[in-house]
């Protein structure tokens, strides 16, 4: 009897210890890419973040935040390895009662550093040296960047050159709707002057989430979503891709070209490939297929859309992108929030929701990777950035599952369950050299004049803390080693324990 009650639980127990029972309790990540690490602090508003790698290989990110009861803020932090990071800092504040911050980041060849952010109801450029960035008091306020109202997502590329290109949303009244659309600027002395922006998007309707990249013969190719309104964080309605070229710097543009989708596109992408094509990948909803296409001739025709093989997305807000990046060996590589096509969700179980990694070697994907699956919490808006050749680098924010549709009766406190994520990995592209940037050049001083007659908000001083004094330390993180180990135990050693009991009650 005894030996039958032993082998009974040696059984149980290897079943609840194996690793696909551990998956299924526990925040799943594949091999290859890191256990994630959680970038901002408990208790704290964090989300919509952004990633850059510069020459050097240090490894910025920024997000939205809260600092202070009345203040939202750009929170920052960095990393040489992806694995010590500085303790998140708040660097930028917004004006009491600010709203999202939105912070979009470009680092040029001199090491001089932009993030573009939204404070209150303006866009503003700011600048500071990448090795001074963590502290607040080196950041420079630059200018007004928005001409019109309610402006909301940015996005910024710099060129060889050391152009600062800009895309930005923002709201022009009409008859027909109050819509954000996509405008276009541009700068060739650091932020000092700014050309006037240049509509790109498709006047009827609005706009949200604008990208862009740029070929080698110097075209600006952009993409964006394209439906009702665009303020709050995205379009609604009939939503559709886009996307429009400039050949001549941004002074005129194509005419939107809309990808087709059957119902719905949305959560665009776009990339450059080692063969020089533009690859570019959409959601389709409802039948929740990551659908790509690719150009060989700057866009001029498209490919017929393909659904990538092994993969199913997945839609909860409206307000999540994709994301794509390019290795030193051309390969381009895609995130987003989905699954893999054989998975399949029990009905009435929590949600499972997955961060999602493939890439695109010119002619095929890879097989699909599961970075991190969440069961309850789900994760969005997820970033990448190639960092020395073959580095990737990963950051998106979690909703707590309390909160992912929203809780009026916490109201703005719902976010304080919102975390910022950052994973990492290497592909098999040859490694590139740090290079180190030259010798700090001063940052133009003089402050340009705001337009639109805007004034800049004041905020409370910042710490100065400098990079070098800051004490590395790994954060811990939702699934550290030994909690792991702690938690698939904790099954066995109850059944050890019941076992024990039943087996001396039937002895007396």
């Amino acid at each position: 009897m005894r030996k039958s009650w032993f082998i009974l639980l040696l059984v149980i127990s290897t079943l609840l210890s194996s690793p696909d029972f551990i998956q299924a309790r526990q925040l799943h990540q594949t091999r290859g890419w890191s256990q994630p690490l959680q970038l901002s602090r408990d208790g704290q508003a964090a989300w919509f973040s952004d990633i850059l790698v510069d020459a050097t290989g240090r490894i910025h990110v920024a997000w939205s935040g809260d600092s202070l009861p009345e203040y939202d803020a750009v929170w920052y932090t960095a990393s040489m390895d992806g694995v010590s990071w500085a303790p998140p800092n708040d660097i930028i504040l917004s004006a009491p009662w600010g709203e999202l911050t939105r912070p979009s980041m470009g680092v040029d060849s001199h090491g001089n550093m932009i993030i573009t952010h939204r404070r209150r109801n303006d866009l503003y450029d700011a600048y500071a040296r990448v090795e001074q960035a963590y502290s607040g008091a080196a950041w420079r306020i630059g200018q007004v960047l928005s001409e019109k109202d309610s402006p909301y997502f940015s996005n910024v590329l710099i060129d060889s050159k050391d152009r600062i290109h800009l895309l930005l949303t923002q709201a022009v009244v009409t008859e027909k709707c109050v819509c954000n659309r996509v405008y276009y600027r541009r700068t060739d002395n650091g932020g000092m002057s700014w050309t006037p922006g240049v509509e790109i998007s498709d006047p009827t309707t609005g706009a949200a989430k604008p990208k862009m990249v740029i070929t080698q013969d110097g075209t600006i190719h952009a993409v964006w979503e394209s439906g009702e309104g665009g303020a709050l964080g995205g379009v609604s309605g009939n939503v559709q891709v886009m996307y429009a070229s400039s050949s001549d710097d941004g002074a005129t543009w194509t005419a939107p070209y809309t990808f087709p989708a059957a119902q719905r596109g949305m959560k665009i992408a776009i990339g450059i490939d080692g063969k020089g094509q533009l690859v570019v990948a959409w959601l389709g909803v409802p039948e929740d297929k990551v659908y790509y296409q690719v150009s060989a001739d700057q866009g001029r025709s498209w490919s017929s859309p393909q659904a990538i093989p092994g993969v199913i997305g997945q839609f909860v807000t409206i307000q999540d992108v994709m994301s794509m990046a390019t290795d030193s060996g051309g390969q381009v590589h895609l995130v987003f929030i989905g699954n893999r096509s054989d998975f399949v969700q029990t009905p009435g179980d929590k949600l499972v929701s997955s961060v999602m990694h493939v890439a695109w070697n010119g002619t095929t994907w890879s097989e699909p990777e599961i970075v991190s699956q969440y069961r309850g919490d789900v994760p969005e808006w997820p970033r990448i950035a190639v960092g020395l050749g073959n580095q990737l680098n990963l950051t998106w924010f979690t909703r707590d599952e309390i909160n992912v549709f929203g809780n009026k009766e916490l109201g703005p406190a719902e976010r304080f369950g919102y975390k910022v994520w950052y994973s990492r990995s290497v592909t098999s592209a040859p490694a590139v050299a740090p290079i180190p940037y030259p010798t700090a050049t001063p940052v133009p001083t003089t402050t340009p004049e705001l337009s639109s007659g805007a004034t800049q908000p004041t905020a409370p001083a910042l710490a100065d803390k400098s990079m070098a004094n800051v004490d590395y330390h790994n954060l811990r993180t939702e699934v550290d080693d030994y909690g792991m180990m702690l938690l698939s135990g904790l099954p066995v050693a109850l059944l050890f324990v019941v076992g024990y009991i039943v087996f001396r009650r039937r002895r007396t």
